[in-house]
């Protein structure tokens, strides 16, 4: 059974002493000046505070006869509480890394709404149909290891949210998957941290695609574990490059392995500063779940999950997880978990999945650049020169797409001004039809190589890239493993017109 740490004094009996009364509300109940309510210190689920009138029909009862002018009076003990100078609180937080049931901070008084629970000693053996459940929905050894070891680290370690996980459900065709238990796994989590520590929310919400993106506060700032349901993007800017960078960047603010101090609303409540502590956990089928760049390094831990569980399996695991002792060996045993080895602010391992994630989220426009990049023979060129090279990977449909007009972005974005800093606006003239001055152009790895070359070195190494590639060969037959482009010199001058 689950043992609370820190609890409410027993409430005196109705014969007990009328200052054992009065003291026994000054240790439980606070005052609120910015809100005039009266707080619950010990109070573990809302509502936290109450109004006066409240407060005065509650204790009603608790009161003593005095001889007042000579006649008898009642005086009640919640006249003596406010006369005795109860706690003054600046309000209510979940505040894993602090103590229960109040804190201070920066001079201010708080009452903390996280309660550390605890479970009574349970053997061990019970948590067995749980680990066969686990290592099915997760097949992978390393990655089950790996997603236990977050879920002990948050158990022992509350405060800190550590890696977000994304559970990708897929068939060996790529299809989506359902059935395989992970809405299971959501139930357990709660019944492990309780019900009001775990929230489920939409993917629209998470990505800041929905209109109640904005409140924020009901899911971030009172909870453990964020798990993200069907998470898809549904952004019609999704194809393109800014699109998907943006649903990255929104959901970049929101997930961080450390606490951290943001900016908060809710409906009923104007912004406010609150510490975050929750931790994700991201359920999609579809393997282009998130648009990850390839530079995500520390946030996002993706891993596969397994087959779709049996009815049998299903019977099984429910039934396990409805009995209270069940979970308590599941707490014992992940609180014994040798954590020697894991550390949660480290980027987490590179699975095949997260892989797949970053390649597949990728536009044509983008892997035609990562392409251009990987066989243009000449480290400096300018823009008509890749131009060409990028137009050889897409297909006509996507230049009739406004493919020239996407890769003036993603020239500007991605190539920069090179060349030697002596000439005027690092520009150089080529023979032929190139006879006009042009921009050097350089990608970020190459530009301080290009910048020590002189104008002879640098002149030759642009004509390096007038060699075009072979018109055999396309994007999807490079992506496929199919054909490499084969270089070949070309005697035709490039066309230099956008």
């Amino acid at each position: 059974m689950r043992q609370f740490k820190d609890t409410k004094p027993p409430k005196p009996a109705h014969d007990a002493q009328y200052g054992e009364k009065v003291a026994w509300l000054l240790q439980c109940y606070a005052l609120n000046p910015a809100t005039n309510r009266v707080v619950d210190l010990y109070a573990d689920a809302p509502p936290y505070e109450f109004s006066f009138d409240g407060f005065k029909n509650t204790f009603a009862h608790l009161f003593e006869m005095r001889m007042v002018n000579g006649r008898f009076r009642k005086v009640r003990a919640i006249d003596d509480w406010l006369e005795g100078e109860p706690t003054i609180v600046a309000g209510c937080a979940m505040r894993p890394d602090q103590d229960f049931p109040g804190f201070t901070e920066n001079g201010s008084a708080w009452k903390n709404t996280f309660r550390p629970f605890t479970w009574d000693p349970v053997p061990l053996i019970k948590v067995k149909p749980f680990l066969r459940y686990i290592r099915r929905v997760i097949p992978d050894p390393a990655q089950c290891g790996y997603f236990l070891d977050c879920i002990a680290h948050k158990l022992r370690h509350p405060d800190v949210p550590g890696p977000s996980v994304i559970m990708v459900a897929v068939d060996e065709d790529g299809k989506p998957l359902h059935g395989t238990g992970r809405g299971t796994l959501y139930d357990i989590l709660q019944r492990l941290f309780r019900h009001r520590y775990v929230k489920s929310i939409p993917f629209e919400t998470f990505a800041g695609l929905s209109s109640q993106t904005q409140f924020t506060a009901s899911w971030q700032a009172n909870s453990l574990f964020v798990c993200v349901n069907e998470a898809k993007s549904v952004d019609p800017n999704a194809n393109t490059f800014s699109g998907r960078r943006g649903i990255y960047e929104n959901v970049k603010g929101i997930v961080d392995p450390a606490k951290r101090l943001v900016m908060l609303t809710d409906k009923k409540i104007p912004y406010f500063d609150s510490w975050v502590f929750c931790s994700f956990l991201i359920f999609s089928n579809h393997k282009d779940a998130l648009q990850l760049p390839p530079d995500d390094e520390r946030r996002f831990f993706v891993l596969s999950n397994g087959r779709k569980q049996t009815e049998a399996e299903g019977v099984a695991i429910n039934r396990w997880k409805d009995e209270d002792d069940n979970i308590g060996a599941l707490w014992r045993w992940l609180d014994m978990r040798n954590l020697g080895a894991f550390n949660p602010y480290a980027p987490p391992p590179v699975t095949q999945s997260k892989t797949d994630m970053q390649q597949m989220t990728k536009t044509e426009m983008e892997m035609a650049f990562d392409l251009a990049e990987q066989y243009m023979p000449g480290v400096a060129f300018h823009s008509a020169q890749l131009r060409s090279w990028v137009g050889f990977f897409l297909d006509d449909q996507t230049l009739m797409r406004g493919g020239a007009f996407s890769a003036v972005k993603r020239i500007r974005a991605q190539a920069v001004m090179a060349g030697p800093e002596f000439k005027r606006q690092r520009q150089i003239r080529m023979t032929g039809r190139l006879d006009y001055p042009k921009p050097v152009l350089a990608f970020n790895r190459d530009r301080k190589r290009v910048e020590a070359f002189t104008i002879d070195e640098l002149r030759d190494e642009m004509r390096r890239n007038n060699a075009t590639p072979s018109a055999t060969p396309r994007l999807r037959a490079i992506i496929g493993g199919k054909a490499e482009p084969q270089n070949k010199t070309s005697d035709e001058p490039l066309n230099d017109e956008f």
